[in-house]
């Protein structure tokens, strides 16, 4: 019987003896290179736990409120039955995973190791359909070694979670692309509306959607292709529209997430926090509702209301300085293509102290974004005209012109949406997926070109000069990823990380290496006061009065308005008298220097 036209032809049996083919071997190597993932991602926790570095299983800042969210949804708590002010998702998947194994703070980032895992599967799966099985292995081979991703995935955060519902809206854009079914643009919508609900800034792509499944008119017809938009918008009205039907349900109050006006606020602003805004993210919701209530003399308000007015005073903060935020964007968006890995609740640079599988010479960031810079700007000109050569000479067929629109796509709008907030690495995380299978494409062009020019003399040259020309494009992204940039503090960041990380050693009783954080976060942050009151509190507890009251009141000195740094300073300056009063051997007098 004849093959129907257009399937997939079964390969052929292999005999006993014959050596086994290229599609034979195929998801034996996806394993494989699966396995490696999981393997340096379970050394890499166990590293850490054995170095007894806490913020493995600590989850400080926003981790620690999705925790306490997740709880409260396990126990139909009050904060179960509120709006959302941050992106629900995250806190859905901790309440089913302490619902399973019960509360136990450890399980957090051994699921994060075990779903990374299943990053890397997606990555292969993606990036072979995309652009053929020898790209998809490398991309998957390429993330599986992927510093930042190993580090990610032992911190109980939802980082590989946003992960995971980024790839599952690439693999459904991928077959969308190569199979403009109804049921494909269906899952593109559904599985972007998931993926908003725990990174909201891929909404942008919202719009989008439904115009791409309009391109596939000239290959489906104009009927079909507007069956198409429709169940994909139709898709992703339908979950975002039972979120805010259950928050006006709940409360009264319309509307995603409560927090949209109040992050756009603080991102004109450079995130520079305003006076009346403490450094806890817990109370930040509280904060900003209270403020928009004593600014506009009302006696009570809701969420929705508080940060549909920050949104306002963002808009008119953008249109008194226009300029001023597009060079904000500008510089947020160099960062985002740099080296630097910038931290927010938990540091790469701190872990990697601990952790000797971190310091080692894998894939980051800085060796894999020229390639992908390379791969995104010459893949539509050079790069496409020499897949169609390779495959005339022989090798494996080169992706389709439309193979690489579902990568830049989200990496171009995920990049753009980043640019109006701090694109810290965590947030980079999700675009990580795109770039390791855009380098493992420019990867597999250099090849290709190499063995163009060892070809016929004739055309020789012509190869050559497509090879130069890609490397000398990768030698100046190269250099311009890089670069170390200037223009941000990263001392100022480190410091608060090493501060963070001294009170949590502190709450959990390990003092001494509490106060050796806190003198490392001193030596980068000499004025900053908070510095000074950890230090002066972590004195007290370890019985030296003496250096306490000189610490705090140091921080007194900076900051004279703090209740707390003055309460810290009279308990310090009690405890010094009475251990003057007290006879025996001394208990520490002022440290040289007031630090």
């Amino acid at each position: 019987m004849k093959a129907r036209a257009g399937a997939a032809a079964e390969p052929p049996a292999r005999g006993r003896g014959e050596p086994a083919t290229w599609a034979q071997l195929y998801p034996t190597l996806v394993a494989v290179v699966a396995a490696l993932g999981l393997l340096v991602r379970m050394v890499n926790l166990m590293l850490l736990i054995r170095a007894r570095y806490p913020l493995v299983d600590e989850a400080i800042l926003d981790a620690s409120i999705y925790e306490r969210w997740a709880l409260a949804i396990l126990q139909g708590g009050e904060a179960a039955r509120r709006t959302f002010f941050f992106p629900p998702l995250f806190a859905y998947v901790l309440a089913g995973l302490f619902g399973l194994v019960g509360y136990r703070p450890m399980a957090v980032p051994v699921f994060n190791t075990a779903l990374d895992a299943l990053n890397v599967v997606l990555v292969c799966i993606a990036g072979a359909r995309a652009f053929g099985r020898r790209v998809g292995l490398l991309a998957g081979a390429f993330y599986a070694l992927y510093v930042p991703a190993l580090f990610h995935a032992t911190t109980p955060f939802k980082t590989t979670v946003e992960v995971f519902t980024g790839l599952v809206l690439l693999l459904f854009l991928v077959n969308a692309d190569r199979r403009p079914t109804a049921w494909n643009w269906a899952g593109s919508g559904l599985s972007l509306a998931v993926a908003s609900l725990a990174r909201p800034n891929l909404l942008v792509l919202g719009p989008v959607l439904p115009l791409m499944a309009l391109v596939a008119r000239r290959r489906v017809g104009w009927r079909r292709a507007l069956a198409c938009a429709l169940l994909a918008a139709a898709a992703l009205g339908a979950v975002l529209g039972g979120v805010v039907a259950r928050n006006l349900a709940v409360l009264g109050e319309p509307g995603l997430f409560t927090n949209g006006g109040i992050a756009f606020y603080l991102s004109v602003n450079n995130f520079t926090r305003p006076d009346f805004l403490p450094g806890d993210p817990e109370v930040e919701e509280q904060v900003f509702l209270e403020e928009y209530l004593r600014r506009s003399g009302k006696d009570e308000a809701t969420s929705s209301e508080s940060s549909a007015y920050w949104m306002r005073q963002a808009v008119r903060i953008f249109r008194a300085r226009p300029l001023r935020f597009l060079n904000l964007l500008v510089l947020r968006l160099v960062i985002f293509f740099n080296r630097a890995e910038i931290g927010d609740c938990y540091s790469l640079e701190l872990a990697a102290e601990k952790s000797p599988l971190l310091r080692l010479p894998l894939f980051t960031w800085g060796t894999l974004a020229p390639l992908a810079l390379a791969a995104a700007t010459l893949g539509w000109g050079s790069g496409f005209r020499l897949s169609r050569r390779a495959a005339a000479a022989g090798t494996e067929a080169g992706p389709p012109r439309s193979s690489f629109w579902p990568y830049c796509l989200l990496l171009l709008s995920y990049t753009l949406s980043l640019a109006t907030i701090f694109p810290v690495d965590r947030y980079r995380l999700p675009a990580v997926p795109q770039v390791v299978t855009l380098a493992s494409w420019a990867v597999w062009a250099l090849v290709a070109a190499a063995r163009r020019s060892w070809g016929p003399p004739r055309r020789r040259w012509a190869a050559w000069a497509m090879l130069a020309g890609w490397l000398l494009f990768i030698a100046a992204a190269g250099l311009f990823v890089n670069l170390r940039v200037g223009f941000y503090d990263f001392d100022g960041n480190l410091g608060q990380h090493l501060l963070n990380l001294g009170d949590v050693l502190a709450t959990g009783g390990r003092l001494e290496e509490a106060e050796a954080y806190d003198l490392r976060a001193l030596r980068l942050w000499p004025e900053n006061p908070r510095v000074h009151y950890s230090l002066g509190l972590i004195r007290l507890k370890r019985g030296r009065p003496g250096e306490a009251v000189a610490s705090l009141e140091r921080a007194v000195s900076l900051d004279p308005s703090n209740d707390d740094y003055h309460r810290a300073l009279a308990e310090a300056r009690r405890a010094a008298a009475e251990a003057a009063a007290t006879p025996g051997p001394s208990t520490g007098g002022a440290a040289p220097g007031g630090g």
